[in-house]
């Protein structure tokens, strides 16, 4: 009996182990940019790539770049079992230290989209697929 009892101990913890609800949204991801400079809609090509964090069983990492002229940012952000996410995080932007706002995140069907702002400039829209 108790060798039964340790052996289904371990069955169980051995299944929470393998499930991460993270894995889902893990890979590479490339679409578009968008934002309006003087009314005109501009946009540009955007990839971005999401690992899990070693900080965090509830973070993944988001490295892309995030209006930083050819830098990629590397941002753990908090995401829901369900894909959403919003988070804010320091960062250099011309020269001039700036706060970069990250809003209506969500991961769905493959894809990836939100919206960040840095202040003084426009707000960026992101909408990427998994590849």
């Amino acid at each position: 009996m108790a060798i039964s009892v340790v052996m289904m101990a371990g069955i169980t913890s051995c299944s929470k182990d393998e499930v991460d609800f993270r894995e889902k949204f893990v890979g590479s991801y490339s679409g578009n940019e968008q934002y309006t400079d003087g009314g005109i809609p501009v946009t540009s090509l955007y990839t971005a790539l999401v690992s899990k964090s070693s900080e965090s069983s509830s973070k993944v990492v988001i490295s892309a770049e995030f209006m930083v002229a050819g830098r990629t940012e590397s941002v753990a952000v908090e995401v829901s079992k369900e894909g959403s996410f919003f988070t804010s995080f320091a960062s250099v932007v011309d020269g001039v230290s700036q706060t970069v706002q990250v809003s209506s995140g969500k991961f769905a069907n493959g894809t990836l989209t939100y919206s960040y702002y840095v202040q003084g400039y426009v707000t960026y829209t992101v909408n990427v697929n998994k590849l």
